[in-house]
This record gives structure tokens, sequence and C-alpha cells, in this order.
């Protein structure tokens, strides 16, 4: 096998690494400090011959062959790198490189300057980028060939001297005084941005929302909705400004979902969905999945159960559903053992995924969160008196002849019971 130029060259390059490490350890301060210069410098050669190893591999259509449309996801994965590093080495690579024109003729870099001093170490690949930035920015952009070129050397020149925040900071200062006119003038209005960003957490349920309105009615609208929902419930009301309106901007949103007229998702109304799988039903629905926010934990699955109607006291069925003589009594007499039972079917079984859709309507104000100490909060209690006349013993079967409303009026040695199901606590 004939030898190979890079592997002769990685050799050397080890070997020289290597000499450099041993006399690191009997070295004194002053070959201390010249070997952390030896190094720097080294490390920004190296840094030049990668950028031109990925120019060659750009132009070679090496990248294309393998299915990347830019060197910068190709970088990412050969060198493990982060996108923004990946994508430093890329613009540095289109600056400072030699280019191909579409004819096939070669054409120089388009930093001439600055590649001379990143080749001869010094400057930095971050040095590079910052003056490929700045002279790709409007002010740079609005000046003459001349007057660009002459800009480019001064740049190249103070970054061997700056670092590249100052570099930064000092070129945006030369830009701005070589572009003295500035841009046209404009009659017209300025642009407006109105955006909203819904950014999932990576490592936990919820996440955040970050916005940004130029136009003030828009903005006007939500900051008046806000206000109005997010005075303190109580004197005693211990949330902040910021968490009081986080609250209401949920509140709004559910009486939108419930109530609004929206557009539709996949051919049906958009709602808040959760997806609860058979196993933990079985254990009595101790966790949830979300569509957006993630998983939920038991204590908010539970409080949104509530607020679907799904506790305990409302599958009790109404009031009249809870009467000692009505079929949905559990202290009415078992069926006759005589009788045909029914049988199972299969249309009959649930599937392995239960969708908690459509809560029943609420006012706009009656919706709150749950919290500890507030009017409405989830909390343990006592479950409700079940049947509603079961504190006397159980009383006689009604007679189809008699009214119910003589039947039904409470006896005067029994305490009445509420029939309110709303006043339960959550179960």
């Amino acid at each position: 096998m004939l030898p190979s130029p890079v592997a002769d060259a990685r050799r050397l390059l080890d070997e020289g690494v290597d000499a450099l490490a041993a006399a690191v350890g009997q070295a004194s301060a002053a070959e201390l400090v010249e070997v952390v210069t030896i190094g720097e410098t080294v490390t920004r050669r190296l840094e030049r011959i990668g950028v031109d190893a990925v120019a060659g591999l750009d132009r070679h259509g090496t990248f294309a062959e393998h299915g990347y449309a830019s060197p910068t996801r190709a970088l990412q994965d050969l060198l493990r790198l982060d996108r923004g590093v990946a994508a430093q080495r890329g613009a540095v690579a289109e600056a400072v490189c030699p280019r191909v024109g579409l004819d096939g003729a070669a054409l120089p870099a388009r930093l001439p300057a600055t590649a001379d001093v990143f080749a001869a170490g010094d400057t930095s690949l971050a040095h590079v980028a910052v003056v490929a930035r700045l002279l790709a920015s409007p002010p740079a952009g609005r000046l003459s060939p001349e007057i660009w070129a002459g800009a480019e050397i001064q740049l190249a020149g103070a970054a061997a001297t700056y670092t590249p925040r100052e570099l930064q900071q000092w070129g945006t200062a030369l830009l701005d005084a070589l572009d003295a006119d500035g841009p046209e003038p404009d009659d017209g209005p300025p642009p407006q941005v109105n955006e909203l960003r819904l950014t999932r957490f990576a490592t936990k349920p919820g996440g955040r929302l970050v916005g940004r309105y130029d136009d003030a009615a828009l903005f006007e609208a939500i900051a008046t909705a806000l206000d109005a929902q997010a005075a303190p419930l109580t004197a005693d009301d211990d949330r902040t400004a910021a968490e009081r309106q986080a609250e209401a901007l949920a509140e709004v949103c559910g009486w939108v979902l419930e109530h609004g007229e929206l557009p539709s998702v996949g051919g049906r109304r958009p709602t808040l969905t959760v997806q609860i799988r058979l196993e933990d039903l079985q254990h009595r629905a101790r966790a949830g999945m979300l569509e957006f926010a993630g998983q939920l934990s038991p204590t908010a699955l539970r409080q949104l159960a509530c607020d679907c109607g799904a506790d305990g006291a409302r599958r009790a069925g109404s009031a009249a559903g809870r009467r000692p003589a009505h079929p949905l009594d559990p202290r009415r007499a078992a069926p006759r053992s005589d009788l045909p039972r029914r049988r199972l079917r299969a249309s009959r079984l649930r599937p392995p995924t239960i969708l908690v859709r459509n809560p029943p309507p609420h006012p706009v104000g009656a919706r709150r969160t749950h919290r500890a100490g507030q009017p409405g909060h989830a909390v343990q209690g006592p479950p409700p008196p079940d049947p509603l006349h079961g504190l006397g013993g159980a009383p006689a079967r009604r007679d189809p002849g008699v009214p119910p409303a003589r039947l039904d009026r409470p006896r005067p040695d029994t305490p009445q019971a509420t029939t309110d199901v709303g006043r339960h606590p959550c179960p």
C-alpha cells in the first residue's frame, strides 16, 4: 500500500503533541506561557485546515452524495457538534475558502484579507465568524465595492487585536460611520410583528409561552380579557400577578374551547383530550397523557376529571336517581335469580384507551384552578350520603298509587342530607 500523506501528517502531529505534553511537566513559568501560546496558534491553524476540508467536501459534492442538503447537518452527524457550532464552521468555510463559479472557473475567497490572517494563526474561528457576519449586515450591503473591500481589510487587521465581542462592537461602529447616509427613508408604517411561540418542556410536563404583539389592538384584546379574569379571588389570595394572569389565560382558552366558534381539527371540534391507558384505569387512573403538555400527575388528572364531571358524586346520578325506589338505588332488592341474565356482548367492551372529551359548559368566571384555601378546591373528604334517606334504615317500598311527594319528605327524626352534588368535594 502506498504511503498516505494524511497518515504521515497524522503520525508527525501525534509525535509533536506527545513531545509537547512531555515537556510541560518540567517546563518553567516562561516556558509554560510559551506552551499556551503555541497551543492556541496550532489550534487556530488546525481550525483553518478543517475549514478548508469542509469547503473541499462541499465543493466536490460529497455531502450531497450522502443526502445532506448543507454542510451544517453533515458536520453535526460527523463530529457530534451542536447546530450553532456546525453552522459557524460552514459560514466560515464559505467566507475564507476559494470558490468555484458556475462555469467551473476558480474564484477567490469572499474575504481574502481575513483568510490570510486566519491562515497565519492570528485569529480564531470565532473572529472570522464575526467578520463574516458584520460584512453581511445591511449597513455593509449599502457600501460601494471599494469601501466594502477597505472595511474588510480594517476588520481583518482588528481581528488580531480585539476579542470577538470587542470586534463585534468595533466593527458595528465602523460600518455605521462608513454608512453615514443610512437606509433610504420609508414613509410607510413600520412592519408589525405578532407572534406567539409555544415550546414544550423536554424533561417535564408543561411548556413555555413567549409572545410579542406589535399590533396594539391585538394586545389590548388579550390584556383586557386577562385583566378581567386575573383579579384576586379572596383577600387571602397569595398568588402573584403573573400567576393570576397565567391561570386567567387558561380559563379564557378553556371557555373558548367550550363555547367559541373554532375551526375543526380533522373534521371535529378541537377539544381537550386526556388519554388514560387501561392499566392506569385498573389502578384508579393514577396517570394520564395530554396531547401537547405531556404526562399528567395524579392530582392534575383528578382535577381535570372533576371539571369534566367525571367524579364519583356525579357518576352516582341525579337526586331522583338516588331515591330508594329508583332502579339505580344500590339498596334495591336484587333481581330474581330465576330470570335470564343478560350476556356481555363484544360490542359493549370498552377500548383500551378512554378519551375524556367535551367537559360540561362553565361560565368563564365560574371555572377556577383548584388551589388549597380557595372556594371549590379539590380536597379529600368524606363521601356524600348515598342513598338519600339511608341514615335511618331502609324505608319501605313506595306504593305506586301514593304520590311520591308524600313519601319522599324526610322524617322528623332523620337528619336531612344535602342533595346538591356540586357541594361535595372532589373524591
